[in-house]
């Protein structure tokens, strides 16, 4: 149960002791094949003297706004960085798109924004999904980016995809569910999706949503396909910048059989913590995400 609990009671303190957003609106845009550009949000807090910025990715169906990506922001400033924390596409409910577990873009083109590229280095951390997408950027990453953090984060796309379906994952799978369909029905109504087609109300599981979703909005031939193509666990060695990977021993949500396999294949540039506590939430005594930022500043 120790896991459930770091999973679910943080948040349930959260919604009475919401901390206050630092920083101030971002926006830019991102080339799209499909819809020309995107327009990307988030939250700028520029610490004065700075001359680096770390750049925070949330988790499937979170935004900038939830605590824990708030708390992170405010761990940075801790040791002296400047944050922004960014939504991926359509995660604040605006109706810009959907996003995946792969979608490097958002953070090329935050990174190459003015806000961003006016500092002289860059990290990159993200939550969850987010740190996949991160060290999926780590394949090939911008000069300035120096170090990358991820937490929580599935290396097996098909494997982790296959335990949140499982039947008693369903309260995580309602709940991660339930955000997806709040951004999906966001983007048909700005976008003209034509996702009704699908039935998106009608889905039920997350290898459901990759294929009737996820893979016909970005070119993939199927759920599979799409795990096959994005999957970090096989690339791992491929990083080409310092990361720094920490999981839960616990972790409810991504389960450590489905880590451990793909962790035989890191580099020697690669870092691996497994701590106590639940899926992105620690105890406090850990300080989880300030020592990570720490290791950023090494």
């Amino acid at each position: 149960m120790h896991g459930h609990f770091w999973t679910i009671a943080p948040h349930f303190v959260d919604t009475v002791f919401t901390p206050k957003t630092p920083g101030i609106s971002w926006t830019t845009t991102v080339s799209d094949s499909r819809y020309s550009s995107v327009e990307l949000s988030g939250f700028l807090d520029e610490v004065e003297g700075a001359n680096a910025i770390v750049l925070i990715v949330h988790g499937m169906c979170s935004t900038a706004e939830v605590p824990y990506v708030i708390m992170a922001g405010r761990d940075a400033r801790k040791v002296g960085l400047s944050s922004l924390r960014l939504n991926l596409r359509g995660a604040d409910r605006c109706g810009q798109d959907i996003y995946h577990a792969g979608l490097v873009e958002d953070i090329e083109a935050t990174i190459a924004s003015a806000e961003v590229q006016k500092y002289e280095t860059v990290y990159v951390l993200g939550f969850s999904l987010g740190g996949h997408v991160a060290m999926r950027y780590g394949l090939n990453p911008g000069p300035k980016v120096r170090r990358i953090v991820s937490l929580c984060a599935p290396l097996d796309l098909s494997a982790s995809c296959q335990h949140i379906d499982k039947l008693r994952q369903r309260v995580y799978r309602r709940h991660l569910m339930t955000g997806l369909k709040e951004c999906a029905r966001a983007s048909e109504l700005h976008r003209e999706m034509e996702l009704s087609h699908v039935g998106i109300e009608s889905i039920r599981t997350m290898r459901e949503w990759d294929s009737r979703v996820v893979a016909p909005r970005f070119g993939f031939r199927n759920a599979e396909d799409y795990y096959q193509q994005m999957s970090m666990g096989p690339r791992l060695a491929d990083m080409r910048v310092p990361a720094l990977l920490v999981f839960a021993e616990k972790d409810p949500m991504v389960a450590a059989q489905h880590i451990r396999p793909s962790l035989r294949g890191i580099n020697d540039q690669t870092e691996v913590r497994w701590l106590s506590g639940g899926h992105v939430c620690f105890p406090a005594k850990l300080k989880a995400v300030e020592s990570a930022m720490h290791w950023l500043t090494e």
